[in-house]
């Protein structure tokens, strides 16, 4: 989904909304609401196997006992695995809540708000939708006339040997 949407900085953070909700793009922003609800599937499958791990370890350690020094790591394990949850269960809850394109593993938080330029509907359609004026016809938007280039063999000089004008 990421491919089609860009970062803009020159537009707000809200610009995805306004844009996505055009009909035309109706399947990205469903797209977009169904991998966001992936995302919490998965971070929510993911603190529930950190919890069973949290517990089959204690599990394990109270059995064998090999000291306290078996506890150092496992609670460096929970603060470290607990925070990245903890984040990753905040972008999922925001991204849902907020109808956004959040990215949790970029070396920042990023908000997608903008649908990619590749993807973009052309400036055609943009302008008709947007109840632009239109030819006699109704189909295509009014187009200054192009000008054209004036073409002339006067004064070009050919040099037969190396054929260059």
């Amino acid at each position: 989904m990421h491919h089609y949407l860009d970062i803009d900085p020159s537009l707000p953070i809200e610009n995805l909304d306004t844009e996505i909700d055009r009909k035309e793009y109706k399947p990205y922003k469903h797209r977009m609401a169904s991998l966001n609800q992936n995302y919490k599937n998965a971070v929510l499958t993911c603190s529930v196997a950190h919890c069973t791990n949290i517990a089959v370890s204690m599990i394990d350690i109270v059995r064998s006992w090999p000291g306290m020094p078996a506890l150092a790591p496992l609670a460096s394990y929970i603060i470290l695995v607990s925070m990245k949850l903890y984040n990753s269960q905040s972008i999922a809850s925001a991204s849902l809540s907020k109808e956004r394109a959040f990215s949790a593993y970029l070396s920042g938080p990023k908000t997608y708000n903008t649908i990619d330029a590749d993807y973009k509907l052309s400036p055609e359609i943009e302008l008709l939708e947007a109840g632009e004026e239109t030819k006699e016809g109704g189909q295509d938007p009014v187009t200054p006339p192009e000008e054209e280039a004036e073409l002339s063999i006067e004064n070009v000089i050919i040099d037969e040997e190396s054929n260059k004008v």
